[in-house]
């Protein structure tokens, strides 16, 4: 079995390299800029390939599956498999590993803490450079006794429900599948309609498109708050930065690359996406990835 390896060198270190190095028959390192030149056939070997979005900037050749001969695992360096074509993968009895549950505490602290900034007004006070001001504009509310929705109970939504309980919140929540969950389950339309902080914590994928509806964004309460874990991909920005600057609603948070929240009109915490980016996640993930290219048979 042989390694084509599109990935940073610095991704691993030295002694986790000579590790897979002894797995594999071959490793090949391939450029950012030879991806689409690449002789993926260098060999008759099977083959895994192993790929890094962050190293070619999410951008990966549709036809790259195809050009290669004996293709028989892809392994990811992320949980998300939404820049692959996994039905091509099926098609083809190419097994797909991904990086599981190695960031849910991170990425579910990251937007219970979006969550504090904007109830407590945090982006209009750094809008207005911390000056003192006791009118309605900057009037906060207390996140104790108020209702939590999680729009999908995965690991992630999981974990906000526990944590917001732990604050004196209650948790509820909506899942395409039945879940065996304590926490109470809603239908879609009650919960945008009755929750004060919505959570949206689908994965970001082509049956999830439709769920979060332009109706369901307007049935939102004036006074709550709407949290995406998926940044703008999974509803309708400009009906939300409509709502904000109307004061439709009350607070909006999402990890946008690039943008900030002085680009929203209103309550709007926006940050790059550093949700997963914590010491603790980062080793687990690496640990994964090379568990993962030791476990192919």
């Amino acid at each position: 079995m042989d390694l084509i390896a599109i990935v940073s060198k610095d991704l691993l270190n030295k002694n986790d390299w000579k590790k897979i190095e002894k797995k594999y028959d071959k490793v090949f390192f391939v450029g950012v800029n030879e991806i689409s030149i690449f002789d993926y056939n260098i060999t008759k070997s099977d083959k895994a390939l192993l790929l890094d979005p962050d190293y070619f900037d999410w951008q990966l050749p549709k036809d790259i599956f195809s050009k290669i001969n004996n293709l028989r695992y892809v392994c990811l360096t992320t949980t998300t498999a939404s820049y692959v074509d996994e039905d091509y993968l099926k098609k083809n009895n190419i097994k797909l590993l991904t990086i599981p549950k190695y960031s849910t505490n991170s990425v579910a602290e990251y937007l219970v803490f979006l969550m504090m900034c904007l109830a407590k007004k945090l982006p209009l006070q750094l809008k207005n450079d911390n000056k003192q001001d006791f009118t309605d504009k900057y009037l906060q509310f207390e996140l104790t006794g108020k209702t939590v929705g999680v729009v999908g109970l995965g690991n992630i939504g999981n974990r906000i429900c526990e944590i917001t309980s732990a604050m004196g919140m209650k948790a509820t929540y909506w899942n395409r599948t039945p879940k065996d969950s304590i926490y109470e389950q809603k239908g879609l339309d009650d919960l945008f309609k009755n929750s004060d902080i919505i959570f949206i914590t689908l994965a970001n994928n082509a049956s999830t498109k439709t769920i979060v509806t332009d109706e369901l964004l307007k049935s939102m309460k004036e006074t709550a708050i709407l949290i995406s874990g998926t940044g703008i991909a999974l509803h309708n920005d400009k009906i939300v930065r409509d709502m904000l600057k109307e004061s439709k609603l009350f607070g909006f948070g999402a990890e946008l690359p690039n943008k900030s929240y002085k680009d929203y009109d209103g309550n709007a915490m926006i940050t790059s996406e550093y949700a997963w980016f914590t010491k603790e996640a980062t080793e687990k993930r690496l640990q994964i990835i090379v568990k993962n290219l030791l476990s192919i048979k």
